[in-house]
């Protein structure tokens, strides 16, 4: 290998190792409140039915997780992650099958967070509802 292609190979290196660094901190970060808002949580059962609406209250400093805690729906968390955070396992009393998840949608739109690391804002709507790949 000549100098050159050592040069290269070592940079490469670096910018992913960089890169990587730099995606872990983004992604793994809980994301709070900047100033103070409401959101809007929809939960719908399996068929797309509503079963409730709450309009949350929330102050700078808070997350997504805390503002779930304190809805009316009786949210149920996994234990922790290190490093993805915690899942939704139930929603007022309802129990996941095994092929099942609780999905999110922000804004009309699936959800690219998981509930540990949603961003949010002033106004936003999230919409849950049980999801099968079975």
């Amino acid at each position: 290998m000549s100098l050159k292609q050592r040069i290269i190979a070592i940079i490469a290196l670096v910018l992913v190792v960089v890169g990587g660094v730099f995606l872990y901190l983004h992604f793994t970060k809980t994301p709070a409140a900047t100033h103070d808002g409401e959101i809007t949580i929809i939960i719908l059962d399996r068929d797309g039915t509503e079963l409730g609406t709450e309009v949350i209250k929330y102050n700078e400093g808070d997350t997504f997780v805390e503002l779930l805690e304190r809805s009316e729906f009786e949210f149920v968390f996994s234990t922790p992650h290190p490093e993805w955070g915690v899942t939704v396992i139930s929603i007022l009393g309802y129990a996941l099958g095994d092929t099942e998840w609780w999905s999110h949608d922000h804004n009309d739109e699936m959800s690219l967070f998981g509930v540990s690391s949603q961003p949010f804002e002033d106004k936003d709507i999230f919409t849950f509802q049980i999801k099968s790949w079975g």
